[in-house]
């Protein structure tokens, strides 16, 4: 057995001890957006991001369930399911669009809200900020229907399956290349007002959907509704204009950085980061989540920021961008409002624009040892992600010890690792070797190059509940090990190939965006027949269709049968900027197990794409064997503990990524 070796491994906690998210941290309707209410009907101002229908089922976080929850507890009714609180609904808004939503309290009130708006009395006023408008108000008649994508797209001309759609635009406002337009809806069809300005070629900013410059939101609020009185009179309900349309005519936050000099408007973008994530809540509450990110950069709209949650802790990442850095005012308003959502204590990352320059990540003006505000965290702290605990290490440089983008790939290596043999390159503290072993693989090889990294896998071993001494674990770079095993002819079931963007140890020198096809030809050569492998880049200059052209191109290289190349989806704590590729690119590879093809020999080294120079080839090294917690040394002296070489392998503030 390869295994590896700690003489001592501290002992840590037994899983279902970890902390949970604050209870605060998840935004809850109050008061404050009722708008009218009467015995019959309830108008309430829906803020953006809160969908009118659950995202899945059991998520509790759309606008219904959220409403019925204030009005029980209005009424004393803390401890009583929500279940009797009715709400007749007659319309709903996007996820993205606030405004104006009214609701039926009565069954017997069902029928006049349902004619009004099926017989088109009711009048629905919004407002949106565009570019592109030129000329007065006009009035817009498009024909709806489904495209091949599933969005809606404006037709010619009438169809068998198109709606028509009908919208009177008056412009209001405008300011540079920005206009504020009133919009009466006419009709009421599926992202009517969204998909008629931008055939009009004026599409609505934050619209990523139908061609909308990048925006902090979706910059489209229902502003009024009416129903008309027996008088032929009409009374509006009115919700009133948000402060963010306001910011954006005026050009307040031309430089990205001013929001971080405005409490209130972080303070509102910080809500709706978590407004966005808010289906986790049901694991969170479970027991099931404990860690996840908050913020991701400009896909939540702050530049340069990502927020990670940690139980009761939050860990800000700040990051050098050409737009600006961050000075000590800034820090300092970022911890503040982070410390308004509930949480214990605030840690900070500071990555510089190169990080792989750095040579010690655990600089204190890099990555303070303590939290900035508030208390400190045990060291190590339990977290829990799909179930299973992990340790992580919040003061303990750049990195924690958990990539929280990869909580659904390791979801996804639970459950094909039953009964298989597995191997975890580039394994770091092994979380998916924690993750394949949970769910059942016959054995699991964790091979990174650093002792250190390996030590603390184990410990994560046992935090999760598994007995490491069932596993192997070899310390010893990725590339001769593939060559090594290789050579013995053995072979996996399943692989992960989690790489850094750029890595450098004594023997090898690698960088994502010219040497992954060499790494991905070695990889595939110890992959089984009908084997899986998941291979990752977190490469900011790979994007997904080069990365599977990569994958793809190793793969007929070696003349293996090709049984599924797939993609594999990013997670919704990580968005990415409209226009952009994430930053995490994945696809799962399946061999086919029907052919018998065979593959050429390690030795000869089959030609492979690569965009670059090869990495340089090393002789074959005999493994560091790490003997899993509690096994025999057989009197072996120990490696003293990582070079700085081997080090920078593992460093995973993704030199070139993300800073995972």
């Amino acid at each position: 057995m390869e295994n590896a070796e700690p003489q001592e491994i501290a002992a840590v906690s037994q899983p279902g001890t970890a902390d949970g998210v604050p209870a605060v941290f998840w935004p809850e309707l109050d008061e404050s957006c009722i708008l009218q209410e009467t015995d019959d009907r309830i108008f309430i101002d829906k803020p953006p991001f809160v969908p009118c229908q659950e995202a899945e089922a059991g998520a509790a976080d759309d606008v219904v369930t959220r409403l019925a929850h204030l009005l029980a507890m209005r009424a004393g009714a803390a401890q009583v399911p929500v279940s009797p609180v009715y709400l007749g609904v007659h319309q709903r808004l996007d996820a993205a669009t606030s405004g104006v939503l009214v609701y039926a309290k009565r069954k017997e009130a069902n029928a006049a809200l349902a004619q009004a708006f099926e017989g088109r009395t009711a009048k629905k006023v919004y407002l949106a900020i565009v570019t592109g408008w030129h000329g007065p108000a006009r009035t817009l008649t498009h024909h709806l229907a489904k495209g091949e994508d599933g969005n809606i797209v404006a037709l010619p001309r009438p169809s068998k399956v198109s709606q028509e759609a009908i919208t009177v635009v008056t412009p209001v406002a405008r300011n540079g290349k920005y206009s504020m337009l009133e919009l009466e809806l006419q009709t009421g069809r599926t992202h009517q007002a969204r998909v008629q300005l931008a055939a009009a070629g004026a599409p609505i900013v934050g619209d990523d959907l139908y061609g909308g410059e990048p925006g902090a939101r979706l910059y489209l609020h229902a502003s009024s509704l009416s129903f008309g009185g027996s008088d032929g009179g009409r009374d509006w309900v009115v919700a009133p204009r948000p402060k963010a349309f306001d910011d954006l005519l005026a050009g307040a936050f031309k430089n990205p950085h001013a929001v971080y000099r405005d409490a209130e408007e972080l303070h509102a973008r910080l809500t709706a980061a978590a407004e966005r994530r808010r289906r986790l809540q049901k694991d969170c509450e479970s027991g099931a989540l404990s860690t996840f990110r908050w913020v991701n950069e400009e896909g939540d709209a702050l530049p340069g920021l990502a927020i990670d949650v940690y139980g009761r802790f939050a860990v800000a990442q700040l990051y050098d961008r050409d737009e600006g850095t961050f000075s000590e005012a800034d820090v300092k308003a970022i911890a503040a409002a982070i410390r308004k959502f509930g949480f214990a204590g605030v840690y900070l990352k500071h990555r510089p624009k190169q990080a792989n320059t750095l040579v010690d990540t655990r600089r204190e003006d890099v990555a303070p040892p303590h939290a900035i505000l508030g208390e400190d965290a045990p060291d190590p702290y339990l977290v829990i992600e799909n179930g299973v605990c992990f340790e992580t290490r919040l003061g303990d440089g750049l990195s924690t010890g958990l990539f929280l983008d990869m909580r659904r790939n390791r979801k996804v290596v639970r459950e094909l690792a039953a009964g298989l043999r597995v191997a975890n390159l580039f394994a770091y503290h092994c979380a998916f070797s924690v993750a394949a072993a949970v769910g059942g693989a016959r054995e699991v090889v964790s091979v990174d190059a650093t002792v250190r990294a390996l030590e603390r896998g184990q410990s994560n071993f046992v935090a999760a509940g598994v007995d490491p001494k069932l596993h192997r674990f070899s310390a010893e770079d990725c590339f001769s090990w593939l060559e090594r095993t290789a050579k013995k002819g053995e072979q996996f079931d399943l692989i992960i190939c989690d790489p850094p963007s750029y890595s450098k140890t004594k023997k090898t020198r690698f960088v994502a965006s010219s040497n992954y096809a060499e790494l991905a030809d070695k990889v595939l050569r110890i992959l089984a027949p009908g084997g899986k492998v998941l291979f990752f880049c977190n490469h900011r200059g790979m994007y997904q269709t080069k990365f599977r052209r990569t994958i793809l191109g190793a793969a007929r290289a070696l003349e293996m049968p090709i049984g599924q190349l797939k993609d594999l989806s990013v997670a919704i704590d990580f968005p990415h900027a409209a226009g952009g590729d994430p930053a995490l690119k994945g696809v799962l590879f399946t061999s086919n197990a029907l052919s018998g093809a065979k593959l050429p020999p390690a030795e000869k080294g089959a030609k492979v794409p690569s965009s670059g120079k090869p990495a340089a080839p090393s002789k074959p090294a005999s493994a560091s064997k790490i003997p899993a917690r509690g096994a025999p040394t057989g009197g072996a002296t120990p490696p003293r503990g990582p070079s700085k070489a081997s080090l920078a392998s593992t460093t995973r503030g993704r030199p070139g990524g993300r800073g995972r």
